[in-house]
């Protein structure tokens, strides 16, 4: 074993003891957009890093700096995040837990208005990118164009505003509506359960359907992630830990039906397993490999600069050079021109500073913690929906620009 390794597996191991450590002392800290983005970048690349050590210290002309944007960020980011005791965080969790069984005619009303968005932006898209062009029309009946079909289907939209629609939709109003629906089935209300039922299934299918229209695994992953964390909110003292592992088992069939049917021509049980395994391989791996590349990155052409850090740079009358893009094309040998190889915003950063992109990374945790201010102005009924929402967003931390995640909230 290396140097490089040795140290690798250390920093591993002592970050899962500070999260641990955190965790227990702080229970409301799950509330905590910082943490969930940290435990992310913990258990998606930071293990998969150590993991794969020998490999990265041989592939990259200094894997130092690597080191200490994957390895060393995570325990420095809770020693920030932990000097920043947050009164907002006190007591959040109580109006939750004493939430009455009946929705408000609001509540009602905030269905129906997001559930009337969500049909526009669909039928906008759908009026742009047929059902038959669709990347997810294609995994389960096209699969030798599949991956085509996915980038036509958002990636090479010429329509600007349409995209930028369909990602408010999928990563904020989406998760929104689906916590909003799974909460009238815990009401109080005049339709028995027996109509409520399709109704719920129908609602969350719809959702599930729509998020991952164009092809992609991990907006569904996302979905049900938001219910199962809004679930644990509202009834996690009534349910046994048992179960909520046990519950993860479903939330991962979405993605992986469709990896089996985009990757596979063969519908056998051993393709079913080989999709699995894509599965797991494409949420630990695929980000480490992603993360490394942008180190390549660095050392081979040093950092773009500010102009490296998204769109927002256009206000500032530069243009914004697609770090992700170029990584992606450069080292994943694709040959497609609008691939993209997304890694967490520190790495990104790295790519565009140096390890001066570190510093910038702590300097915006506290940034990332400032939603927790906003949930006392919220209702109970509506505190729920949002919470569930902000942390699973927070996951988009690890895997995109921080300006991009940030305006997820």
């Amino acid at each position: 074993m290396t140097w490089f390794a040795g140290f690798s597996w250390l920093s591993t191991i002592l970050t899962s003891v500070m999260l641990l450590k955190w965790l227990r002392n702080s229970p409301s800290v799950w509330v905590r957009p910082s943490f969930i983005f940290i435990a992310s970048l913990h258990l998606t690349t930071q293990w998969a890093s150590a993991a794969n050590a020998v490999w990265i210290d041989t592939y990259l002309l200094d894997p130092w700096g690597y080191f200490w944007v994957i390895q060393g960020f995570p325990p420095m980011a809770i020693l920030v995040a932990r000097q920043f005791h947050l009164k907002a965080m006190e007591g959040v969790l109580k109006p939750i837990r004493e939430l009455s069984g009946e929705g408000s005619r609001t509540f009602y009303l905030i269905i129906c208005l997001l559930s009337f968005v969500s049909l526009m932006v669909m039928t906008w898209y759908l009026s742009v990118v047929p059902y038959y062009k669709t990347g997810l029309y294609g995994a389960f009946f096209n699969s030798s164009e599949s991956a085509l079909l996915r980038e036509n289907s958002l990636k090479l939209l010429n329509n600007h505003w349409l995209k930028y629609a369909y990602a408010i939709f999928s990563r904020t109003i989406a998760p929104l509506l689906v916590v909003l629906l799974l909460m009238t089935f815990g009401f109080k209300s005049q339709l028995r359960r027996i109509v409520r039922w399709p109704i719920l299934l129908v609602g969350v299918s719809s959702i599930l359907v729509s998020v991952s229209i164009y092809g992609a695994r991990a907006p569904a992953l996302m979905i049900l992630a938001v219910m199962g964390y809004a679930t644990t909110l509202m009834y996690g003292q009534k349910i046994k830990s048992g179960w909520i592992l046990f519950a993860g088992i479903p939330a991962l069939l979405a993605p992986i039906t469709i990896s089996f049917f985009r990757v596979n021509k063969e519908r056998t049980l051993e393709q079913f397993f080989l999709a699995c395994v894509d599965l797991i391989d494409r949420i630990v791996s695929a980000s480490t490999v992603d993360a490394v590349w942008h180190a390549a990155f660095y050392e081979s052409f040093g950092g773009v600069g500010i102009r490296g850090i998204g769109n927002i740079v256009r206000i500032v009358g530069l243009e914004p050079i697609d770090v992700f893009n170029q990584v992606g094309r450069l080292f994943s040998l694709s040959g497609i021109d609008s691939v993209t190889a997304n890694t967490t915003f520190v790495m990104a950063y790295y790519a565009c500073f140096g390890l001066l992109g570190v510093v910038i990374s702590l300097a915006l945790l506290p940034l990332m913690d400032s939603v927790v201010y906003f949930y006392r102005l919220l209702s109970p009924t509506l505190l729920v929906p949002c919470v569930a929402s902000v942390q699973i967003a927070a996951i988009y931390f690890s895997a995109t620009h921080f300006t991009a995640a940030l305006l997820t909230f």
